[in-house]
């Protein structure tokens, strides 16, 4: 800077600065990036939501697997609505639908059946599904109580979230 003989002080043309547009074209694209960063951290909030509910559900399913070990083999497809309580959020009552199909398969629904985690809802059944373990095609008379026999088990876990309506089911067999 150069300061004139009046005191006015006057800039020489060689020195260098930001002019005003520079200054206002660097804030916009600034602000530009910041906002693309913030849709990406909601984004990521929202996958972390969604992945802690799918835990939540795998956790479910395994509780449930576990509890219905205390039913008696022949009667995991069968309706009970008497059912003694054998968690601290429920108990096994059911209601089943009876035995159809090849292979004989039944749907069962406990009461209740939906479990509210995090202010989630939750709802579960499982269906039972006879193995015909020698491929012979036959089943016997049923239920079919034998030490060869074998039921495959699936705990079902549903719920609906801000990405829509999902389902996970665990398979398992069960023998005598």
């Amino acid at each position: 800077m150069l300061r004139s003989s009046k005191g006015l002080v006057v800039m020489a043309l060689k020195e260098k600065g930001f002019t005003l547009i520079e200054v206002l074209i660097a804030i916009t694209i600034l602000a530009i990036a910041i906002t693309a960063l913030a849709g990406l951290a909601g984004s990521s909030m929202k996958s972390t939501d969604a992945g802690k509910r799918r835990t939540q559900a795998l956790n479910l399913a395994a509780e449930k697997l576990e509890a219905l070990k205390s039913i008696p083999y022949g009667n995991i497809q069968t309706t009970d609505t008497n059912a003694v309580t054998l968690l601290t959020d429920g108990n096994l009552s059911r209601t089943c639908t009876a035995l159809s199909g090849t292979p004989p398969t039944a749907t069962c629904t406990p009461s209740p059946n939906t479990i509210t985690l995090g202010n989630m809802p939750f709802t579960w059944y499982w269906k039972v599904t006879y193995v015909d373990l020698n491929n012979d095609g036959s089943y016997g008379p049923l239920p079919i109580i034998a030490t060869t026999d074998m039921k495959k088990i699936e705990i079902t876990v549903t719920w609906t979230d801000l990405f829509g309506s999902h389902t996970i089911t665990i398979p398992t067999l069960r023998k005598i």
